[in-house]
């Protein structure tokens, strides 16, 4: 685990997160398989917690998440490929609220929301196909997919040297809902408009009913960042 080094040194060379609250901190993060970004936390003198992050949900995240998801059963590869292209240079911003409960123990629970936004990408009308169930009828589309999830975690800081700040976190994401907008792409040429209207709603529905039922993720995070106060 990629995690273990970075906890191991900051046992050595750190003590656990007993700064004078308030504070507030910046830093860089990944919560491994669902984002990476930067975040600000601020700590108020009662120990509870605010955070804004904001960042992207790699490529390589989502197509770990439906490695999982398709070596489960709970969706078929050519479900998985129009979420590839649905969720293609997705984006997301990320506020929390959340607690640590001993003054001199770096140990919080967090707890938010996170959105996440695509700029999208295009399926073809065989890869359209695929991952319905239905037939090739030659329209493509521009896939790009919302998704509103429910975020929670639990971890630990340290505090190095006063000011670096190390955090090491294990928590979940939850899909609550998706909303998919399908639009038809230049390159289709299927006959009828009916039928494009028809495939075009069918597609949405599928795609956001499998968000809200299968994408769910435990995740493993790590942040680096700087107390300013």
């Amino acid at each position: 685990m990629a995690v273990l080094p970075i906890v191991m040194l900051a046992r050595l060379v750190s003590a656990p997160a007993m700064a004078q609250a308030p504070h507030i901190d910046a830093g860089v993060y990944t919560d491994v398989p669902t984002s990476v970004g930067v975040r600000g936390t601020v700590e108020l003198d009662n120990r509870v917690r605010l955070s804004l992050g904001g960042g992207f949900f790699p490529n390589g995240y989502l197509s770990v998440i439906n490695g999982v998801a398709t070596s489960a059963g709970w969706y078929g590869e050519g479900m998985a490929t129009l979420i590839d292209a649905a969720l293609s240079q997705a984006f997301l911003v990320r506020p929390q609220v959340g607690y640590r409960p001993w003054e001199d123990r770096g140990y919080y629970v967090n707890g938010g929301y996170q959105r996440v936004f695509a700029v999208g990408g295009e399926a073809s009308s065989s890869e359209v196909a695929d991952g319905t169930g239905g037939v090739d009828d030659g329209t493509a589309y521009n896939l790009k997919s919302s998704l509103h999830m429910l975020t929670i975690e639990g971890g630990h800081e340290w505090l190095v040297k006063e000011r670096l700040v190390i955090r090491a976190s294990v928590g979940g994401a939850f899909t609550l809902s998706a909303q998919t907008t399908a639009s038809q792409a230049a390159s289709s040429d299927a006959p009828f408009e009916r039928a494009r209207e028809v495939g075009r709603e069918v597609l949405e529905e599928l795609l956001d009913e499998t968000y809200t039922s299968y994408v769910h993720t435990p995740t493993v995070g790590v942040e680096v960042g700087w107390r300013f106060r």
